[in-house]
């Protein structure tokens, strides 16, 4: 199996909580885990605001 659940939303969630897997994660996969986690608040805020500023009601 590819393993390839830490570049999914919410499997990170089951991750970070320790759901399938009561094993503590290692140094590189907790490093690993939290940038993957800031990617993708970045990824998610960017296209937040870039919506918010050509979608959003402009008040004049």
């Amino acid at each position: 199996i590819a393993k390839l659940g830490i570049f999914f939303p919410f499997s990170l969630l089951t991750i970070g909580m320790g759901v399938l897997s009561q094993d503590k994660l290692t140094h590189v996969q907790n490093i690993q885990f939290w940038i993957i986690n800031m990617v993708f608040v970045i990824i998610f805020a960017s296209l937040s605001i870039h919506r918010f500023k050509t979608k959003d009601v402009v008040s004049s």
